[in-house]
């Protein structure tokens, strides 16, 4: 049989010490840093987003939903890319827009293929950007997979994060 055991709500003191306990692991794993006042804000923001935890499980579960959601923005379409493909489609429409309403001549070859000399360089450079996306992407979703591991103390698991760190520090920017 099971009884329930209940234990005394951690002081605000001790909640900090853990969640700076865990802040570098957090830190490791997802390779984000933590200011010192996101511990504060969580302790005091739990009771509010998790009513039914007591402390400290309410601002790890606090914490744990932030790293989630920061790293879920960095898997985001970077801006960059989006603006690549904006810039593509501009220079698609002007290519058709030259090639239905121009009339034939010098004029329009010429202007006609410096568009599609510039959509060439676009296109191959919206390709490179989604193309790094794309890695880095990937890469964010092994470390995913390796945080679990990783947080409960798997030392094979802080070893390959390690190594994916430095793969994503190589891919340009």
């Amino acid at each position: 049989r099971f009884e329930e055991v209940r234990l005394p709500e951690r002081s605000v003191a001790e909640a900090r010490r853990i969640l700076v306990s865990k802040a570098k692991d957090y830190e490791e794993i997802y390779g984000l840093r933590i200011e010192n006042s996101a511990f504060d804000a969580a302790i005091k923001l739990a009771p509010t987003v998790f009513p039914t935890e007591a402390r400290p499980s309410g601002p790890v579960k606090l914490l744990d939903l932030a790293f989630s959601k920061a790293r879920d923005a960095k898997k985001a379409t970077p801006p960059a890319v989006t603006a690549a493909e904006v810039e593509v489609r501009e220079l698609e429409d002007n290519i058709r827009f030259m090639k239905e309403r121009m009339q034939p001549g010098a004029e329009r070859d010429r202007d006609l293929a410096f568009a599609q000399k510039t959509f060439a360089a676009a296109t191959n450079r919206l390709e490179k950007l989604r193309a790094n996306a794309d890695s880095e992407r990937s890469l964010l979703d092994r470390l995913d997979g390796l945080a679990p591991a990783a947080q409960a103390g798997d030392a094979a698991a802080k070893e390959e994060i390690a190594s994916i760190r430095t793969e994503l520090r190589k891919l340009p920017q």
